[in-house]
């Protein structure tokens, strides 16, 4: 009864009161290799998509989260959606993205690791998916 109870009450309700060992909170809630937002993320790729869009969609990462987790789910169906993966990006990606969206491509940004943005670049945030503990996100950006 409650051995069973307990944890899936504090899974739905409050993942605060959920005991897991620390390596395990990273990977599952806490971490940046968690995936709160990107089923999210992936509906607006495939919508995109499904509009006949070109999409270029640039991770901060190259593998595992970012950009397997999205490319996983639309790599058969939707292949007018491109992953530009890159560790860490820097201005040559920026200025690329830049040039992709002036052909109007519709261009994306996803980051998971970082907090603070390079300010020269022209990206407005369309949305912060937060962790529900640690403070951590995924932010999914578009170039204005």
């Amino acid at each position: 009864g409650i051995s069973v109870t307990y944890p899936l009450w504090a899974i739905y309700f409050n993942l605060n009161k959920l005991y897991l060992p620390p390596i395990d909170r990273g990977q599952y809630i806490e971490g940046v290799t968690t995936g709160y937002g990107i089923q999210s993320i992936v509906e607006r790729l495939k919508k995109d998509a499904q509009e006949g869009k070109e999409v270029y969609v640039f991770t901060e990462g190259t593998f595992g989260l970012l950009p397997y987790a999205l490319d996983i789910y639309t790599t058969y169906d939707y292949p007018t959606i491109r992953y530009e993966a890159r560790w860490p990006l820097q201005e040559e990606d920026y200025d690329y993205a830049r040039a992709l969206k002036q052909k109007g491509n519709t261009v994306y940004f996803v980051f998971a690791e970082r907090e603070e943005f390079n300010e020269a670049w022209n990206l407005r945030l369309l949305k912060r998916y937060t962790k529900p503990v640690g403070g951590k996100s995924i932010y999914l950006f578009e170039i204005k």
